[in-house]
């Protein structure tokens, strides 16, 4: 079995498409929360100071 084989350019084909799957992720769990809690603050001084 060679290195340019069909059976491993398959299995190389499969590696990729789960390695980019994996790159389609959504923004992280991190930015998440700052976002979050920076629109609170935001929301939480309007209510303070109107």
């Amino acid at each position: 079995m060679g290195c340019c084989s069909p059976g491993n350019r398959t299995i190389v084909n499969e590696e990729e498409e789960k390695l980019n799957d994996r790159g389609k992720d959504s923004i992280p769990i991190g930015i998440k929360i700052v976002s979050i809690l920076i629109v609170i603050a935001v929301i939480a001084g309007l209510m303070v100071f109107s």
